[in-house]
């Protein structure tokens, strides 16, 4: 891990944004963005700072993947419904 910090305990009921970041190998900036929209639970435990310190609960995050996973082509339900009719093209050179 970078900065010499030690690895997540695997028994920790709290990770880092940054631990979430790394087991998903994605930028923490995209696990902000999760945790400012509201789809990823986190708290705040930096007391007031201007900087927030967001820690997130292994069982959030767990749950949270689990809602994120791929479907299987045979479950997913295509619903029947009318096809939007395209605007015709102009044509701006002679066909020939």
């Amino acid at each position: 891990m970078a900065h010499g910090k030690p690895p997540p305990k695997p028994d920790s009921d709290w990770l880092t944004v940054g631990e979430v970041a790394e087991s998903l190998r994605i930028n923490v900036d995209t696990v902000l963005s999760w945790i400012r929209r509201g789809t990823l639970e986190a708290v705040n435990v930096s007391g007031g700072e201007l900087r927030p310190t967001w820690r997130i609960r292994r069982e959030s995050f767990e749950r949270f993947v689990a809602g994120r996973a791929a479907v299987p082509e045979s479950k997913i339900v295509r619903r029947a419904g009318k096809r939007r009719k395209l605007a015709p093209v102009p044509q701006f050179y002679p066909v020939k």
